[in-house]
């Protein structure tokens, strides 16, 4: 399966030059209590003193494609166009190049992004849970940072302090 996910700028730039080949993202499901995680049919299931429940990763299993969508412009001729009414032909600039030449126009969000327009490609090779605090010092290298107290520190700064239970995906 294909599915898009967004990435800043900066994490675009290290994903292509081949320094992040992981993120964490957090999950919407908060298991209660103490529990363990187990993976089967494509499902993590985590089982409790009360029962069990499951999630299904948004972003996919072992073989699955992402793709990355990131913030762009396209000529200034186009500004006034939604992106599904481009035409086919337009010149696009991706924020992580850095300034966009005075051509292009405005800046467009990823969320915005075409699928068929992105041109980066993750094969996900895992996909695992955890809790944020947990990262090791060779998780926060393959997240792209220098160490696990700089990846913390970036991870804080949108989403605030804590320990929430995260999906971990990482790609080839």
């Amino acid at each position: 399966m294909t599915r898009g996910i967004l990435f800043q700028p900066d994490m675009v730039r290290q994903i292509r030059d081949k320094k992040k080949r992981q993120t964490r993202r957090i999950m919407k499901v908060r298991p209660p209590g103490e529990h363990t995680w187990t993976h089967a049919d494509g499902k993590w299931i985590w089982t409790t003193a009360a029962g069990q429940g499951f999630a299904t990763c948004p972003y996919g299993e072992p073989g699955d494609t992402l793709i990355v969508r990131e913030a762009w412009r396209t000529e200034k001729e186009y500004d006034p166009y939604k992106p599904r009414d481009l035409p086919g032909f337009h010149r696009t600039w991706f924020e992580a190049d850095g300034p966009a030449p005075p051509e292009f126009g405005r800046y467009r969000h990823a969320r915005f992004m075409l699928l068929h327009r992105a041109r980066l490609h993750l094969a996900v090779s895992a996909v695992r849970v955890e809790r944020l605090q947990d990262i090791t010092e060779a998780d926060a290298i393959e997240e792209g940072f220098a160490s696990r107290a700089a990846f913390l520190s970036r991870w804080d700064e949108p989403n605030g302090p804590g320990n929430p239970y995260v999906w971990v995906i990482s790609w080839t």
